[in-house]
């Protein structure tokens, strides 16, 4: 499990089918949290006259804002679980390795016990289809659910169009032999809706928790012994003695918008989480040489086409390139006044490549950024029985200067180029999911020879705010809609945790981003592609 160096990789393919399934359960169970209050007590909603809107199962800006945070922590909780279960396979193999582990003695086929056993390791985290959540993977996607389900009850029963329908909640367990004595202690007890007790101990309270809120109408409080209004410290603190409540849920989800709170941090502290992702990325440009090379080999032979006899003159030139400019798939390129002069120039007959340069530019295979900051356009021809690729290289601020070939079965200087630099373009209709995309970007860190890896983090595009006057909304909405990768992160800020959010698009010399806070766009920048990793913080969600 250990990659070259000595570095360890998160599996992304598993951090991304976990990370999936705590973000759709925060989704589920968010909605059920709306819906339980859209339910509660109809006689209070009809005494209305007209519906408020938050008594409808929509997300408010608020629900936005926090929805956002608790996905970006899922993203974050599973790369933490993916690391720990790659610890665990890796130590399986040390043990197994050294005679260590008790399977080990006397088995000459090591190999077949790390695969059942690491089978047995991870059916503990990953998820099969229409089978209960395995163990690990469970409790914390039951503190998900629960989390997510109780912080969007107690955001909509704090709207101001609401608060006042319900005074007061009733602290409740389900009352059977399950419940922990130490909640059974909380049962039943009321505090009035803006009591500082409920910043302490708003279900859930532990791995597991089933309690839950009862919000009572004006009657119900009214007939009912409320407690005397929390008014200190000692006092906060007696209640959450009594009802045993962990460090780690001492929170309201609703209130401080985290789900993990304090164990995500400790474990992120542990981890040194942001090194490990950027380590993955590291491994996912080591992968071998005889990989890539099959890999590229094959797909080259794919698109492969005829060489188009087209002859370099400055006429068929002004026709394939008005202005010296030329379309690609990530943006409008600038050719060089000089362009044509060098491809004249080329030695070994090179210029009778010329009539693939356009199509090459147009649709090429690979679109690749070197180490030095070139834009190289990667595609095959057939040049009689001979294949051929041809390179379109762009140096200083896009402008393409120079082109070269080279044989099919010379594929060092391709190899070393996708290492040391990035994918930015890949051709391909035939790969995993993405069939339905021949023309899919793909960011620094995605392995190759494993395109399913992509992960699957939706945000509701259409209804991010847009307080930046740098672009119109259109424009910046479809930026975020077409980005190449996204990022997020939380930070906590006055006891309440917030989102930060990139969204990164590819274009010919730098890339396009659009930085959210809190469900709000408020920057728009063009940057060079050297400053690329300042913005790729917290966890990787596209």
């Amino acid at each position: 499990m250990l990659p070259e160096g000595g570095k360890r990789n998160i599996n992304f393919e598993i951090y991304n089918i976990i990370g999936k399934t705590l973000s759709d359960g925060i989704d589920k169970a968010y909605r059920k949290g709306i819906a339980s209050i859209v339910k509660l007590n109809k006689k209070e909603i009809l005494r209305l006259a007209d519906e408020p809107e938050l008594f409808k199962i929509s997300y408010t800006d608020t629900d936005k804002i926090a929805l956002t945070n608790f996905k970006i922590e899922a993203f974050t909780v599973a790369g933490v679980m993916s690391f720990e279960l790659e610890e665990k396979l890796r130590q399986l193999a040390l043990d197994l390795q050294e005679g260590k582990h008790p399977l080990a003695q006397g088995e000459k086929d090591i190999k077949k016990v790390w695969v059942a056993e690491a089978y047995s390791i991870m059916a503990d985290y990953i998820p099969i289809p229409d089978m209960p959540p395995p163990r690990y993977l469970n409790t914390n996607l039951r503190t998900a659910m629960q989390s997510s389900y109780h912080a969007a009850q107690y955001i909509r029963l704090q709207d101001d169009s609401i608060k006042n329908l319900y005074p007061a909640y009733q602290y409740k367990t389900l009352e059977d032999n399950r419940v922990r004595e130490e909640h059974a202690r909380l049962n039943n007890n009321i505090w009035r809706n803006d009591d500082p007790v409920w910043d302490k101990i708003w279900p859930p309270n532990g791995w597991n928790c089933r309690c839950y809120i009862k919000p009572l109408n004006e009657d119900e409080r009214n007939n009912s012994a409320v407690q005397p209004k929390t008014s200190s410290d000692e006092q906060l603190n007696s209640i959450v003695g009594e009802g045993r409540i962990g460090k780690d849920f001492q929170r309201n989800s609703g209130k401080s918008r985290s789900i993990w709170g304090k164990w995500k941090d400790a474990k992120f502290k542990d981890l040194d989480y942001n090194t490990k992702f950027k380590e993955s990325f590291e491994y996912a440009r080591s992968i071998s040489k005889k990989q890539v090379t099959d890999l590229l080999q094959s797909e080259l032979e794919k698109y492969a086409t005829p060489v188009i006899e087209r002859e370099p003159t400055q006429e068929n030139w002004d026709e394939d390139f008005q202005n010296n400019r030329v379309d690609t798939p990530i943006g409008e390129g600038v050719l060089a006044t000089n362009a044509l002069q060098k491809i004249l120039e080329k030695r070994d007959n090179r210029k009778k490549y010329y009539g693939t340069f356009k199509t090459t530019l147009n649709d090429p295979v690979f679109i690749i950024k070197d180490e030095r900051g070139g834009i190289v356009f990667v595609r095959a021809f057939m040049y009689g029985d001979k294949q051929v690729e041809i390179f379109a290289i762009g140096f200083i601020e896009g402008k393409l200067v120079n082109f070269k070939s080279l044989g099919i079965r010379n594929m060092d200087a391709l190899i070393r180029k996708i290492k040391n630099g990035e994918v930015l373009h890949l051709k391909s209709t035939a790969i995993g999911n993405f069939a339905e995309l021949p023309r899919k970007h793909f960011p620094v860190g995605s392995d190759l020879l494993n395109f399913n890896t992509k992960i699957n983090f939706s945000l509701e595009i259409r209804n991010i705010k847009i307080v930046v006057d740098t672009l119109n909304e259109n424009h910046l909405k479809n930026i975020m809609s077409t980005a190449n990768e996204v990022w997020g992160e939380t930070y906590n800020y006055n006891n309440v945790v917030n989102s930060e959010v990139y969204f990164i698009r590819y274009r010919f010399d730098g890339f396009q981003i659009v930085k959210i806070n809190n469900n709000e766009a408020y920057e728009f920048k063009f940057i060079g592609y050297d400053k690329i990793d300042e913005f790729r913080k917290g966890v990787v969600l596209l």
